[in-house]
């Protein structure tokens, strides 16, 4: 059972180290993340600071009209923009970065998790077949869950009434959870 939890592990950390390579490139924006080039806002039909993604003719993607220095608006196409090379239109939306490997990423991925849940029964079978550390891995569970659940200690400044009230307290709980203690060790000496 170990060595099916550990072959599954493996496989999953083989396979995720795919992931580097299953990728596509980031859209590279023209007036966000390459060079703007500053147009005057005359030749602009909008104003500068508005955003609407074009796609080129060139094949790049523009942050606006105005940053690819568009004059002419046809429906949803743009024309007899100056910085854009070739015919100078663009439409609205990215380009197409032609990228065609999210159905292989898809498939390693769901392969991957397939795979990296496998190891979880054979982990939990090897753990169940102790019944005594069952009961010791709920009990430590449960302590854990009161103890986190219960309340901080007050401060040192404050009043001696409180400081007395709450020395009365820790030594309660430290008391009930001394006999939890005994209780366990009593279960696992039997």
């Amino acid at each position: 059972m170990f060595k099916a939890s550990l072959a599954s592990q493996v496989t999953a950390l083989v396979l995720s180290s795919s992931f580097v390579f299953l990728g596509c490139d980031n859209h590279d924006i023209v007036g966000l993340n390459e060079e703007i080039r500053y147009n005057r806002r005359e030749e602009c039909l909008c104003a500068n600071n508005s955003i609407l993604l074009i796609c080129g003719s060139d094949g790049k993607n523009y942050i606006s009209p105005c940053v690819a220095g568009c004059q002419d608006i046809d429906e949803l196409d743009f024309r007899n923009c100056s910085y854009i090379q070739g015919k100078g239109t663009a439409s609205p939306g990215f380009c197409d970065n032609n990228c065609h490997t999210f159905y292989p990423l898809l498939l390693v991925y769901v392969f991957l998790v397939f795979v990296a849940t496998l190891g979880f029964a054979p982990r939990t079978l090897m753990v169940s077949i102790f019944i005594t550390l069952i009961f010791i891995i709920l009990v430590v569970n449960f302590m854990v869950i009161i103890t986190s659940s219960s309340p901080s200690p007050s401060s040192s400044s404050s009043s001696s009434s409180s400081s007395s009230s709450s020395s009365s307290s820790s030594s309660s709980s430290s008391s009930s959870s001394s006999s939890l203690f005994k209780l366990l060790f009593a279960s696992l000496g039997s």
